[in-house]
């Protein structure tokens, strides 16, 4: 299987842009300069939804707040010829839904938009949204953000992580969500600088020679995945931990850190 890049027309690309995409792209309105931190980053990476392969092993990735969203990707792992092909699926919050994740601004790493606001949900409110995205499909692995994810917090009868409290069954002994740690070896800046470097790897791909088999980027988006490919062009990493930006690039890096692979004979291991 082989996927290509979206071969839509001019038109029908920027009608499905976000309004600060058009601004920037079309017409220069903007205080900033998008992020270059992954140059080969562009539409041959941006696949219809309706092209992504049904079979594969699935993952999801979670980073966790208190004071906005929570962020949510799930990518699926197929091998084509040998060779390791990685597609983002879904995300959420998707812009179709709650807007944009990162707004424009003079700012390195943008702005929060409105799908960052809160909503004042709990760990029920969230474990059921993501049952409900995935609908019965089989996920192989989730993961979560191991600062947010371990960071203690008041639970009903002593303090708790937000892993701990994910995993707690509901009265009847059942809806328990298993989310693992992600675990990657490094601290800090180089840990970033790595999982950059293994992000870039998987975009590469020979431009001077013809897009076949054997050579094609191993990452794709799904079109529906707005607002992961709006922080893919604006993130530079100038804006530190508090980078509008940021977190859907970081639970990226941990995909590419951890080498998420298809896995023969899966089960679902989530619980």
């Amino acid at each position: 299987f082989s996927i290509s890049f979206c071969a839509v027309s001019t038109a029908a690309r920027w009608k499905s842009r976000s309004m600060s995409d058009i601004l920037i792209r079309l017409h220069g309105v903007t205080g900033k300069v998008s992020g270059n931190v992954f140059p080969a980053f562009g539409e041959r990476n941006i696949v219809r939804h309706e092209q992504i392969p049904k079979e594969g092993t699935n993952y999801l990735f979670v980073d966790f707040a208190w004071n906005r969203k929570w962020y949510c990707l799930w990518m699926r792992v197929w091998q084509v010829k040998g060779k390791k092909r990685v597609i983002v699926y879904r995300e959420w919050p998707d812009y179709q839904t709650y807007g944009e994740w990162v707004m424009p601004s003079e700012k390195p790493d943008g702005d929060r938009g409105p799908a960052q606001q809160t909503m004042g949900w709990g760990i029920q409110q969230y474990r059921d949204m993501i049952t409900e995205m995935e609908n019965g499909e089989p996920i192989y692995m989730r993961y979560g953000d191991p600062r947010s994810g371990n960071a203690a917090s008041l639970g009903p009868d002593q303090a708790t992580s937000i892993l701990e409290q994910l995993s707690q069954p509901d009265d009847d002994g059942t809806g328990g969500m298993h989310v693992e740690p992600v675990r990657v070896v490094g601290l800090g800046k180089s840990l970033i600088n790595e999982g950059v470097n293994l992000i870039n790897k998987w975009l590469e791909w020979d431009r001077d020679r013809d897009a076949i088999d054997g050579n094609e980027p191993v990452l794709y988006v799904s079109d529906q995945c707005r607002n992961l490919i709006e922080c893919l062009r604006m993130w530079t990493g100038r804006g530190g931990d508090t980078g509008a930006s940021k977190d859907p690039i970081d639970l990226l890096r941990y995909a590419a850190l951890m080498d998420i692979s298809q896995i023969d004979d899966q089960m679902d291991m989530t619980g």
